[in-house]
């Protein structure tokens, strides 16, 4: 098949997942979540914030081997990025671990904590020399957050499926699996 196919050639393509765009990263909303190069390697990441000139991500997975992931991250260049939209599912699985007050894991990376009236995953400092501290960001707002209270829950598996259809397809596979080692 041709890389430009004729307009009314168009009809034969099978479009598996319409819904996953590729786009300058520039041009992504806050909170979609993306599939983008870091370190010359594949990486998942949350688009936390844009700015003018910036865009900060919550990087979830690298295959970069210098970096751990579960960090912040800014991108001032233009990237293209694969997005998987805004409409994306957190799949958390509660067990004896998940209540309120345990601060066993207040600290570890990758751990989503569960509050009244929030839900945020723990990072790591920015491999850049940069002013991004670590810490636990809310993933409704992209704020930083004190999970330290005893009003917050750890959840330490979870799972990113493409949408919430998606996680109940026949033999359909998350987009990122987590769990604590």
């Amino acid at each position: 098949m041709p890389d430009n196919p004729d307009p009314k050639e168009r009809g034969r393509t099978v479009i598996v997942q319409p819904d996953v765009q590729l786009k300058e990263l520039s041009g992504a909303s806050v909170g979609e979540l993306v599939r983008l190069e870091f370190g010359e390697a594949s990486a998942l990441a949350i688009v936390m914030r844009q700015t003018g000139q910036s865009t900060v991500c919550a990087f979830l997975e690298t295959k970069d081997k210098n970096r751990e992931p579960f960090f912040l991250s800014v991108s001032m260049e233009d990237i293209v990025c694969m997005s998987y939209g805004t409409e994306w599912l957190l799949d958390l699985t509660f067990d004896a671990n998940t209540y309120p007050g345990n601060n066993q894991y207040f600290d570890k990376h990758g751990v989503i904590h569960v509050g009244e009236t929030a839900i945020a995953i723990n990072l790591d400092r920015p491999p850049e020399n940069i002013r991004l501290s670590a810490g636990a960001f809310d993933l409704k707002t992209f704020k930083t957050v004190d999970v330290h209270r005893r009003t917050y829950a750890p959840v330490t598996s979870w799972k990113i499926w493409h949408t919430a259809a998606a996680k109940h397809q026949a033999n359909a596979k998350p987009l990122f699996v987590f769990a604590v080692s």
